[in-house]
């Protein structure tokens, strides 16, 4: 009797102990992708903890981060700061998250390719939103610990004092913070963006854009940019091995030209007429022991029959688009996006999207624009 109670107390320990393990890891990665800013693969991260959760504690726990991370998902514009001097006239122009990691601005905008600095600077996230007449810091928090920052806290507006074809300047007299506001719009398979640079003591400080940091982080190795640069050899290269991931799932999101959220193809069509830029997002599986970065080539064909082909997409001849894939343990959500700040570059009826990896092809799936 005494071996049987034994037994049944070291399996419940046992089990004990692998949710705890679990709960932890669970949580931990989804603190990391939540750092990333890949908000929705945190959530499958932190409701897969809350399941795991073994005492109230840790449930509670589990659901503030969820509360945490679909407030991030579905941000409530005007909750997170009042601006009583906001005239009727103020036109919002856009709003994004940027990060500050001590690079200084020494050359034009156009000239230069900016690169993210890893040194001790203290990293730190800015949300800001942009009107005509004024720059509202919706929240600033240090990148690593997400602590409110004293200098420039949230709620801080800086009125425009200056505007120029090229840009426009926020500053407050009291503190002596500016901002230069460029015009000028940018694209990447991230998303559009348009930079911001801080003054301070006579310096420029850059403020990368999330879609320029999330650009950076998708960058290949060194060591495969070199492969690409040299001459190609005429003898035909071997195919491309079938990887281990899954395509299980796609739909579209549509952004305007400011790069504002203006459709989701699983709540209502996406009409032609008004498509700017198109974001396809397909989730994928893969093992947990897979993490490496490979390019996917996209062939879109529209309902004419024709290849839509997407100049600076990266594409190759025969295709559309193309996108490095840097895969995430257990699988996550790859995007393309293509368009135009105009409507007018997509046609009514139905397309034909199909994802390779050299030879291989993936998935194929069409979609139709009304």
């Amino acid at each position: 009797m005494k071996k049987v109670l034994f037994c049944l107390l070291l399996i419940l320990v046992c089990a004990v102990s692998l949710a705890q393990t679990s709960y932890k890891q669970n949580l931990l990665n989804g603190d990391i992708k939540m750092q990333e800013h890949f908000y929705e693969m945190a959530l499958s991260y932190y409701q897969k903890a809350k399941e795991e959760a073994s005492t109230p504690a840790e449930a509670s726990t589990a659901e503030q981060r969820i509360r945490e991370c679909e407030r991030a998902l579905n941000p409530a514009p005007e909750e997170t700061v009042i601006v009583s001097s906001r005239s009727a006239k103020s036109k919002k122009l856009f709003t994004d998250q940027y990060l500050e990691t001590g690079d200084i601005y020494d050359a034009s905008i156009q000239d230069r390719t900016p690169s993210l600095d890893e040194s001790d600077y203290p990293l730190s996230l800015y949300h800001i939103e942009v009107y005509r007449d004024m720059l509202v810091i919706l929240r600033h928090a240090d990148f690593r610990t997400s602590e409110e920052v004293e200098e420039l806290p949230s709620g801080t507006v800086l009125p425009l004092v200056k505007e120029t074809a090229e840009y426009r300047q926020y500053a407050s007299g009291e503190d002596g913070e500016s901002f230069f506001v460029f015009k000028k719009p940018h694209v990447n398979s991230f998303g559009k963006f348009r930079m911001i640079y801080r003054q301070l003591d006579d310096k420029l400080y850059i403020l990368y854009p999330m879609a320029l940091v999330k650009k950076q982080m998708a960058a290949p190795p060194a060591a495969k940019e070199k492969e690409e640069t040299q001459p190609k050899k005429e003898e035909k290269a071997e195919a491309a091995p079938i990887l281990p991931i899954t395509f299980t799932d796609h739909w579209i999101l549509h952004f305007d030209e400011h790069g504002e959220r203006i459709g989701d193809s699983r709540t209502a069509p996406i009409k032609a007429r008004s498509a700017q830029w198109l974001m396809f997002r397909f989730r994928y599986t893969c093992p947990y022991s897979f993490k490496e970065t490979h390019r996917f080539d996209m062939r879109l064909v529209d309902p004419s029959g024709e290849l839509v082909v997407y100049p600076g997409k990266g594409a190759k001849s025969g295709y559309s688009a193309s996108e490095l894939l840097e895969t995430i343990p257990g699988g996550g959500i790859f995007n393309i996006v293509v368009g135009s700040d105009t409507p007018g570059s997509f046609t009514k009826g139905e397309y034909r999207l199909s994802l390779y990896n050299g030879d291989n092809e993936y998935l194929t799936v069409t979609f139709v624009l009304e």
